[in-house]
């Protein structure tokens, strides 16, 4: 028995060392990529305002990416219907352009916010487009929004724009801090 098992050991050691001789070839990188997310939050807040009422929230998205920097998204979240004049769900529809240049970045795209649903009984129908345009550098990242619509159905908003300020710092063994601030104008 101990010589069988010893040749079956050996033969298995001997049918390993043509692949240790193979040198590794990188996979070229793809055309393209798809990717997706799901989440459960304790509350969903947009620009620092709770959108499901200090409620719980299930979100999820899609992303479409090209080699050539295009992308392609849609991410959803449950919000309070009252807030909403009606809607039930957010879906964000978004596109746009990304590179990057040594050690900067750039993203330029545009999104629409779309809220299936609001308008009942009469009330004002809300959805938002924005531009925008983001840069960063390192752990440092500059993002500007401008509402090419009325901003979530305020009456003559267009224009309306939104500065954020991002940081974030991986200190390793998966820990890291993330910090932001931002600016909503005007409205």
């Amino acid at each position: 028995m101990k010589t069988l098992q010893f040749t079956l050991a050996g033969l298995l050691a001997l049918s390993a060392l043509p692949s240790l001789a193979q040198t590794a070839t990188p996979a070229p990188e793809p055309e393209f990529s798809f990717s997706g997310n799901l989440g459960i939050f304790s509350d969903y807040r947009f620009r620092g305002i709770s959108q499901t009422n200090k409620n719980p929230a299930v979100q999820g998205g899609v992303d479409f990416s090209m080699k050539n920097g295009l992308y392609l998204g849609n991410w959803n979240s449950n919000v309070d219907s009252g807030f909403y004049n009606g809607a039930n769900i957010e879906m964000d529809f978004y596109g746009g352009w990304k590179a990057t240049f040594g050690e900067f970045g750039l993203d330029l795209g545009g999104i629409y916010y779309y809220y299936p649903g609001s308008g009942a009984g009469g009330t004002s129908k809300i959805d938002n487009t924005e531009l925008y345009i983001g840069g960063s550098w390192g752990p440092l990242s500059l993002k500007y929004n401008y509402a090419v619509s009325d901003f979530f159905g305020i009456p003559s908003s267009s224009g309306a724009y939104y500065l954020l300020l991002s940081g974030a710092h991986d200190f390793g063994n998966g820990f890291g801090i993330n910090a932001s601030v931002g600016y909503q104008g005007g409205l």
